[in-house]
């Protein structure tokens, strides 16, 4: 009988000890903190820097969000950074690549609590 060639990479993935993003995103650890992406990871450092130099405080990494309907829990959302500056609270999600599910779940955070989700993007598309 005769066995399948597989690659090194997907016989990890097969046994779970990784799983490659579908845009290509890598997960990167900073001050023990998992991030999905370099980017969001970038931008976590970018929000440090902010914060030692007095523009931002009060920054919560992965703020989890629940959605519900006629008391009904939908889904849990998670955004990547709540910071305040200047006196006004900011919640972020970082994409190097937007797609309709994460659109579709900015809007329902946007409904359900009132606050303003701005996308901060790096890299194409």
């Amino acid at each position: 009988m005769r066995q399948a060639k597989i690659k090194v990479s997907e016989a990890a993935t097969l046994r779970g000890q990784f799983r490659r993003s579908k845009y290509g995103a890598i997960r990167t650890v900073v001050d023990n903190i998992t991030f999905d992406s370099k980017a969001e990871a970038r931008r976590y450092g970018e929000l440090k820097w902010m914060e030692k130099v007095g523009d931002v405080s009060e920054i919560i990494v992965h703020p989890h969000f629940s959605i519900s309907v006629n008391g009904i829990l939908i889904c849990m959302v998670e955004l990547d950074f709540q910071y305040l500056a200047k006196d006004k609270r900011t919640f972020e999600d970082v994409k190097g690549r937007d797609n309709a599910l994460s659109r579709l779940k900015r809007k329902l955070v946007e409904a359900q609590y009132g606050i303003k989700v701005k996308l901060i993007r790096y890299g194409r598309g």
